[in-house]
């Protein structure tokens, strides 16, 4: 077994192999939900159809405006069919950047929280306290944009078989973790996308964190 430094006794516990020994006590994002720096935001429970790229209302989508402040770093995105007759397809994330507004002739003319659209609030993970989220996001399907082109995907998601009824399994693997590997930066918006229209109804929940910038 390794020694046992000055660092060691002071921060942690050494390894065999002289690496740190650490723990994900009370849970691996408790510190950052504990901090009121994670923020969830989730449709209803009977959901919403996830719509096809090219159109231009997208549902679940979170903006960070260009003077929020902060990176919005996406922890994980889950999806539940709840009800309804779907189809085969493929859903992932879509990106635009350098949306710096919402206004005629820009990509963004309608989102929640802008122009008189009524702002659907995220619920910070600290229930009951903890501070407002910096960055705008719906699960409401109040957005209009400019439509995507193929180019504009940057990440898969899932896949969906066809499917009858609410019962009938369509293969969808329900919950995805991004482990750090998507941040939106001020000026960038993400939204939820289909290779088609999904048709069914489906239940979502994005989560990110909200970490200052530099």
């Amino acid at each position: 077994m390794g020694l046992l430094n000055s660092a060691d006794l002071l921060f942690g516990r050494g390894g065999r192999d002289k690496n740190l020994v650490t723990s994900d006590l009370h849970g691996r994002y408790f510190e950052t939900a504990r901090n009121g720096r994670l923020f969830m935001q989730t449709t209803t429970p009977v959901g919403l159809a996830i719509p096809i790229y090219t159109g231009t209302a997208p549902r679940v989508a979170i903006w960070n405006p260009p003077n929020s402040g902060v990176d919005a770093v996406l922890v994980s995105i889950s999806a539940q069919r709840a009800s309804g007759t779907t189809v085969e397809f493929a859903a992932g994330l879509f990106a635009a950047y350098g949306v710096d507004a919402v206004a005629t002739g820009s990509f963004l003319t309608a989102f929640p929280g802008a122009i008189n659209v009524a702002k659907t609030l995220p619920t910070n993970a600290l229930l009951g306290s903890g501070q407002s989220s910096r960055v705008l996001s719906t699960a409401s399907g109040t957005v209009t944009a400019t439509a995507w082109a193929a180019g504009d995907h940057i990440y898969s998601l899932f896949h969906s078989y066809a499917a009858i009824g609410s019962s009938t399994p369509d293969g969808t693997p329900w919950t995805h973790d991004f482990d750090g590997k998507v941040i939106i930066t001020p000026g960038t918006l993400v939204a939820l996308a289909g290779s088609v229209a999904s048709v069914a109804l489906y239940a979502t929940t994005l989560v990110w964190e909200e970490v200052d910038r530099a």
